[in-house]
Parts: structure tokens; C-alpha cells; sequence
């Protein structure tokens, strides 16, 4: 069964989800994010969420000389062995399009799925296929971290809290610098600010989704994946736009698999280095990818009208 999640008061940010994974409201029903969809194509649990249509930054950015205090909490402690940031880091966007730390080919080879079923759904019932299928949201979080998608100023989740397993200490990850790309219309915030949708934690790297629910034309510059390393706090890379509009993705060995599709635009699988973030692997489907859940060897893949499962090889 799905995991409900409920809602925790914070001072200031509210706690969107117990542990890292797709964003739920606290009320544990599926929904998306602010969406702008075709009538006839409209996800039945999508909404436009207008928030006064006003761009709000946050201002509090660290500066490099606090950031490099508050990468080591131990004098003499190297980035690499350091236990614990503290605080709060504003996570720079480098670019809008793809960036990599360190510039390298992909390591890994692309998984081999093998179509297994291909079903119409009846759109609506998608409780019905996560009951059906046994299907869960929740993910593991490997390595000494776990995470929490949080809400910022606008009630949007644009923050993580990453917390140390064995002592607890936490510090938060400031992504408001990914909200808005510089392709848009300010008559269109309301509808192209991108917010973090998915997030999990391997082997002490933070992978999270991003992006905005409407069309890409608007705002093209939307919907990717990064990797953060939790011992620095350091952004590692950024996926290729238009890869991640799905509400999770799957890790599997060294590759990362999401979904982009949206009306009249294509709608694909993809499948990503886990190292470098770039794109090894595509597979067309027959609409926008919602939800990928793996089990055991099985893909099970949930998109607007058509219900997937692949094997994984």
C-alpha cells in the first residue's frame, strides 16, 4: 500500500515529507504540482496553484567565505572525512542547461527492459493500480543520510533537510535558485515556478527532481535531475532539461531512470548515468510518465492512459 504521509509544524518551513520521495500533500492523496494541462488530458488530480504570480527569491545567500566555514566542523577535518554541515547553504544554480563538477564520459551501460504488459487505464484509477500492484512510493535512503522535502517562503518545496542518521544533526539545502529559469513571461510565475518533486539519497549523494508542470514552450528550461554530494554540499551535476517531470524516479545500480512527457510534446523513459547525469538511454511512450515504482526486477511504469511493467535486465 502507498504511504500516507502526514504534516509536521517547522517555525517556518513546513515539512512536506517523512523521509525522501516523491512530493505528497498531507492529506496522502496523489497530486501534482501547480499543472497546466489540455482539457481533454488534464491528470484528474493536477491543479494551477496560483500564488500571487510574484517571483520571491530568497536573499539570505551565503557568502563563500561562510560557506567554506560551514563545510568543516572540525578545524583540520578535510571536506571529505568532515561529519556533519551545519546551517543553511544556498545551492547556486550553475546553469539552465547541463553541468557537470567534473567533466567525464558516462560510466554505466544502459539497463535492457523488456516490455512485459501494455494496458489502457481508465486514468482515474490510480489508487486502484498502486492496490493492485502492491506499489509503494517510499524509498531507501543508503549511506549515513536521509532527507526531507520541506516548504520555503510561497508554501512551495524548494528546500531539503539532509540529517546525519546516527547523531541527527541537520543542516538545509537552499534550492530557490531553480524556482524560475530566464526563459519566461512574469505573467506566467504562477504557473512555471519549479519546485522539487522527488528526492533520494545513495551512498551520501542526494538525487532530486525539479521542475515545473506545464508546457515546456513556456519555460523550456525545466524538469531535470541533479546530484548533490552531502559530505560538502557541493552540486555534482545537472541533467539536460525536459528529462523529469514524473513524480519519482528510480535508481537501479548506476543508472537513474525518470520520465518527461507532456500534451503534444514527446513522452519518453529515459535513462541516466548515474555518475555524470547525461542521458544514456531512451524509450518512447504512449503518454506522460506519472509513477515509477521498481519491484524486484519489474518496472512498473504509470502514465496518463497507459499502464506499463518491464523487466529489467
Amino acid at each position: 500500500m502507498r504511504r500516507r504521509s502526514g504534516s509536521v509544524a517547522l517555525v517556518v518551513l513546513g515539512l512536506l515529507m517523512a523521509g525522501c520521495g516523491s512530493h505528497q500533500e498531507a492529506s496522502g492523496t496523489i497530486t501534482a504540482a501547480a499543472a497546466v494541462e489540455s482539457g481533454s488530458e488534464a491528470q484528474e488530480d493536477n491543479s494551477i496553484e496560483e500564488n500571487g504570480g510574484n517571483i520571491t527569491g530568497d536573499n539570505n545567500e551565503l557568502s563563500k567565505e561562510t560557506l567554506e566555514t560551514t563545510v568543516l566542523k572540525t578545524a583540520g577535518e578535510s571536506p571529505e572525512t568532515a561529519p556533519m554541515l551545519s546551517g543553511e547553504i544556498h545551492m547556486e544554480n550553475p546553469s539552465w542547461d547541463y553541468y557537470s563538477l567534473e567533466v567525464s564520459e558516462p560510466a554505466a551501460s544502459p539497463l535492457s527492459l523488456v516490455k512485459l504488459t501494455e494496458e489502457a487505464n481508465q486514468i482515474t484509477d490510480t489508487e486502484a493500480w498502486f492496490e493492485k500492484n502492491n506499489l509503494t512510493t517510499d524509498v531507501e535512503n543508503t549511506g549515513n543520510y536521509t532527507c526531507d522535502i520541506l516548504t520555503g517562503e510561497g508554501g512551495e518545496p524548494y528546500l531539503i533537510r539532509v540529517t546525519k542518521k546516527e547523531s541527527g544533526e541537520s543542516y538545509i539545502l537552499n534550492f530557490s535558485d531553480y524556482q524560475f529559469a530566464n526563459d519566461f513571461k512574469e505573467s506566467d510565475a504562477f504557473i512555471v515556478r519549479q519546485t522539487i518533486r522527488s528526492a533520494q539519497v545513495k551512498d551520501d549523494i542526494l538525487y532530486l527532481s525539479i521542475g515545473h508542470l506545464t508546457y515546456a514552450e513556456t519555460s523550456p528550461h525545466n524538469a531535470y535531475v541533479a546530484a548533490v554530494d552531502l559530505k560538502q554540499g557541493k552540486l555534482l551535476w545537472k541533467s539536460r532539461p525536459l528529462v523529469s517531470n514524473a513524480r519519482n524516479f528510480v535508481i537501479k545500480g548506476d543508472v537513474l531512470l525518470c520520465g518527461y512527457g507532456f500534451t503534444a510534446e514527446p513522452d519518453n523513459l529515459y535513462q541516466l548515468d548515474l555518475a555524470t547525469g547525461q542521458v544514456i538511454a531512451q524509450l518512447p511512450l504512449k503518454s506522460k510518465a506519472d509513477y515509477l515504482i521498481l519491484k524486484d526486477d519489474t518496472l512498473y511504469v504509470r502514465t496518463y492512459n497507459t499502464d506499463y511493467t518491464f523487466r529489467v535486465e
